[in-house]
């Protein structure tokens, strides 16, 4: 009855394939097994040039991506126009292609601060506002597969003092950028990487944005405010701040289509305490927050953390984001050399508890991502229409059988 309930009721796939281009966002079958991309749930990974700088590497990291039922690529640039890139062209261009084939959602990912070799940018300077903005134009135009624009480093080198006048450009870089791409590219995303919250001790001079002040002192908000306590002199501020980075107003003024913490930390509870700070903070808009996933090396530089152990702590974390309104997981990264990514893959994708693992039951998610929210989806199943229909088939089945078996019981 599953199977002719979901699989063979044709009523699903008209609905899914009218609604999947415009509603539902679904891009790709592969292999007779759906794909990942069919949800509305982001699963991203970084990938540097190492990743794909070969057509062996392409082809491996590819089936990589696949195994892990992933749907989205942060792809490191090319040079372009004279700003600097950390990946070739041409390889560029081919794992673009390769990826885009699969129906994977690429951003190219650029380094902000880095625009110029050998110099860093001073957003503060409204020319090079407006080369960081004709950087992601740039981009867009000459390779037109491109989902859309991924800045990182979009922020000042650490400093001790949290300075209004900078944090502000940085602002004021994105709401260019943005603008300029809603205008020309209606349908690209723009996104951030941001610092995880972490927390500073909080100097006389820092400048404090408004909403953190009334967040902070707000008694209602103690039992997540992670800078209210005694290991930072109950007067924290986030890390975020003292790179002139303020990722919550970016996502309450739409600045950006969304942000990924790069929380990267084996404890899974103080990612777990992340994700309920970006909860309390954004709310409504916690769906423009994404969650970073840390597997590299750095992560088990302690001789008592293994890759086995990241993997399971990293499922982990993705079920209590799922559960805390999290719809976006990045992983950094796949293909540093050196490194054994199917610990991650199999832990993700094998098991009773694996978070990405894809069955049949993916095309709930498709259904689900169909409609505006879990009651319309429902609606649409226990209604007349579905169930008569369903009903009409499964008769029509069984009198097929029936009429098949008598046949042969005369023979």
């Amino acid at each position: 009855m599953f199977f002719i309930f979901f699989v063979i009721n044709p009523y699903v796939y008209v609905l899914v394939y009218n609604e999947g281009e415009d509603h539902c966002q679904m891009k790709a079958f592969s292999n007779g097994f759906l794909s990942a991309s069919s949800s509305k749930e982001m699963r991203a990974v970084w990938l540097n040039d190492y990743a794909f700088n070969t057509e062996q590497k392409r082809l491996e990291t590819i089936k990589k991506i696949s195994d892990a039922n992933l749907n989205a690529i942060f792809l490191i640039a090319p040079p372009i126009n004279g700003n600097k890139g950390w990946s070739d062209v041409d390889d560029f261009e081919a794992m673009l292609s390769l990826a885009n084939s699969k129906g994977l959602t690429i951003y190219a990912w650029v380094c902000n601060l880095h625009r110029i070799a050998g110099t860093l940018a001073d957003f503060t300077n409204s020319s090079e506002r407006q080369a960081q903005r004709d950087w992601a134009l740039a981009l867009l135009e000459e390779y037109e597969l491109l989902d859309g624009i991924h800045f990182d480093y979009i922020r000042y080198n650490s400093s001790s003092i949290v300075n209004q006048t900078q944090i502000n450009a940085i602002k004021e870089t994105l709401i260019l950028t943005q603008n300029a791409l809603k205008t020309q590219y209606p349908n690209k995303k723009f996104s951030t990487a941001s610092k995880p919250l972490s927390g500073e001790f909080r100097e006389p001079e820092d400048y404090i944005p408004y909403w953190y002040s009334t967040w902070f002192n707000d008694s209602n908000n103690n039992d997540v405010n992670r800078w209210n306590r005694s290991g930072y002199m109950y007067d924290g501020i986030p890390t975020p701040f003292v790179f002139q980075q303020d990722p919550k107003l970016w996502v309450s003024i739409n600045a950006i289509d969304f942000t990924v913490s790069m929380e990267y930390c084996y404890e899974t509870s103080w990612w777990k305490g992340e994700v309920d700070v970006w909860n309390s903070w954004v709310e409504n808009n916690i769906s423009k927050v994404s969650m970073g996933l840390g597997y590299y090396s750095n992560v088990w530089d302690d001789l008592d953390i293994t890759p086995q152990l990241v993997a399971q702590e990293i499922v982990q974390k993705i079920h209590y984001g799922r559960a805390n309104n999290i719809s976006g997981f990045s992983i950094f990264e796949f293909g540093e050399p050196g490194n054994d990514d199917y610990i991650l893959i199999d832990a993700l994708t094998k098991g009773p508890n694996a978070p990405f693992k894809d069955t049949l039951t993916e095309l709930h998610l498709i259904l689900y991502s169909c409609f505006e929210s879990l009651n319309e989806a429902e609606s649409f199943l226990f209604s007349p229409l579905f169930i008569g229909s369903t009903i009409s088939i499964s008769a029509i089945a069984i009198i097929a059988v029936g009429i098949f078996l008598r046949k042969n019981r005369r023979r």
